[in-house]
């Protein structure tokens, strides 16, 4: 059987990481990170914008599907 990514994994490819922590670093956005990085916050931006997902459930779902650490 042949993989496929998932739609969402397809729509964060478009997303330069390389750029994005570029970015991220430029502005010192995980100065004070411990665990939850930027990339990990968009991810979860995005995925509740699409899946209309309430705040609570949000890290969690995103954690499950393997998309954030």
């Amino acid at each position: 059987m042949r993989f496929t990514p998932s739609i969402f994994a397809q729509l964060l490819k478009a997303i330069d990481r390389r750029s994005f922590q570029a970015i991220v670093d430029r502005h010192a956005g995980d100065a004070y990170d411990k665990c939850f990085t930027s990339w990990d916050h968009l991810v979860a931006l995005i995925y509740a914008q699409l899946s209309a997902t309430t705040s609570g459930t949000v890290r969690n779902s995103v954690r499950w599907a393997g998309f954030i650490s």
